[in-house]
């Protein structure tokens, strides 16, 4: 059976964005030959929750019910080195509880990987990406996942899409990882040059 999260920011009492994971969602549901069924808001107000801090809510659901609920507070980690893995298999379209595909790319716990395919940037093993220009952002055109925060930056115009492969990263200054839980202002800022110069192919076994 498959199974689906969505992970939506919980500041001091109140649901972020809950119209974006609504959305993906339903399409999810849609996708997989289900029906909408679970509305977010009316789920939330049944569960008690903090009114101070910053929680990360992981709500588990299938194609045909709800599963559950947890509760965590959230501090984005920050990393040293970022590498690059070209992995060309890799499918992750909608927001899976497996994550077996994703976590088999990482040779070193303290190094988060940055997924080309083709050559061309993705994303994170848990996040989409931004990048600096000249003071200006932009996201890669060739995302693995529709995150939620990435939605709320191209819809406010505060990103723009652009091509971004390995050959052009070094027009770029510096680089952010966004999702529900890291945005444009809080997501701490890394320098390009902490992504390793070379790239690693990864073969998934057979």
């Amino acid at each position: 059976m498959c199974r689906w999260i969505e992970s939506i920011a919980l500041r001091n009492g109140r649901f972020l964005n809950l119209r974006y994971h609504q959305n993906r969602l339903n399409n999810t549901l849609l996708e997989h030959g289900g029906k909408p069924f679970l509305l977010l808001d009316t789920l939330l107000a049944t569960h008690k929750t903090p009114q101070q801090g910053y929680y990360k809510v992981r709500i588990l659901y299938s194609k045909d019910r709800f599963l559950q609920v947890d509760l965590a507070p959230y501090q984005p980690k920050v990393w040293k080195r970022f590498e690059l893995v070209e992995a060309t298999h890799l499918n992750y379209c909608f927001k899976r509880e497996d994550r077996a595909a994703l976590d088999s790319l990482k040779k070193e716990q303290d190094v988060e990987i940055i997924i080309t395919q083709n050559g061309s940037i993705t994303d994170t093993t848990y996040s989409n990406l931004i990048f600096e220009k000249d003071g200006e952002w932009f996201t890669p055109e060739t995302y693995l996942l529709k995150g939620t925060q990435r939605q709320i930056l191209l819809d406010t115009h505060k990103i723009k899409e652009a091509k971004i492969t390995q050959c052009n990263l070094t027009s770029f200054s510096h680089f952010k990882m966004i999702n529900a839980m890291m945005t444009l202002s809080e997501s701490p800022t890394y320098s390009i040059d902490q992504i390793s110069k070379g790239k690693r192919s990864f073969i998934p076994s057979t």
